[in-house]
C-alpha cells in the first residue's frame, strides 16, 4: 500500500510524493531528486516522523513516517499525515 511523504524546500514550499510503504533507500533518494550512488542523512526524528536530506548538497528535505523497529511484524512506514505547515516546521527544526 503506498504512503505519502512530503518534500520541503528551503522556502517552506511542500510537495507530496507517493512511495511504497517500505521504500528502499533508492526510492527515497529518487524522491529527493538524487541519482544512483547518492546517499542521504537522517537529520532527526520527532513524533513518529523522520527528516532526511541528500548528502550531495541538496537543500530539500523529506518528511516521512519513521521506519518500523527491526522486530516489528510488519515492515512499513506510515504516511505523513501532519499538515503541510507542520511538515515544513518540522523540516526547518533540523539544520
Amino acid at each position: 500500500m503506498p504512503i505519502i511523504a512530503k518534500i520541503v524546500s528551503t522556502t517552506g514550499a511542500v510537495r507530496h510524493v507517493t512511495l511504497s510503504d517500505d521504500p528502499s533507500d533508492q526510492e527515497i533518494i529518487d524522491a529527493l531528486g538524487g541519482k544512483v550512488g547518492d546517499d542521504y542523512d537522517m537529520l532527526g526524528q520527532a513524533n513518529g516522523y523522520e527528516v532526511l536530506r541528500l548528502k550531495n548538497g541538496s537543500t530539500d528535505k523529506i518528511v516521512i513516517g519513521a521506519p518500523p523497529q527491526n522486530s516489528a511484524p510488519i515492515k512499513q512506514r506510515a504516511s505523513c499525515t501532519i499538515s503541510d505547515t507542520n511538515a515544513a516546521n518540522l523540516a526547518k527544526s533540523f539544520p
